[in-house]
């Protein structure tokens, strides 16, 4: 679980590590991230602008690596009701608080970078 305060990362069981990696790369697919030189430039431009421990994305549940990779793609993509309900099964409407939270933050950061 990835905490808000600490940002410590716990190891999943095997059952929710395999669906998480599912998600992972299914969510990947989707936007069209197949390389992984595809998703290092992703990921350096667009995810890591801003530094993960404490934001509001991760005030909950979230597992591990894929989970929390997961949770932010869809977040800075603003994925669509349909596509996060596929692979998560939680309330739309705090996910969708929660993206516009990091997407503040994404715009202060590079508005003060």
């Amino acid at each position: 679980m990835v905490a808000a305060a600490g940002g410590t990362i716990l190891e999943p069981d095997a059952k929710r590590l395999v669906r998480d990696r599912r998600d992972l790369l299914r969510l990947l697919n989707r936007i069209g991230v197949t390389t992984i030189a595809q998703l290092d430039k992703y990921l350096s431009t667009e995810i890591f602008l801003t530094s993960i421990a404490g934001t509001a994305i991760f005030q909950g549940d979230g597992a591990g690596i894929e989970d929390a990779l997961t949770l932010f793609i869809m977040a800075d993509q603003r994925v669509a009701r349909d596509i996060y309900g596929k692979v998560y099964s939680g309330e739309w409407a705090e996910f969708s608080t929660k993206s516009n939270a990091w997407h503040t933050r994404k715009r202060w950061q590079r508005a003060n970078s």
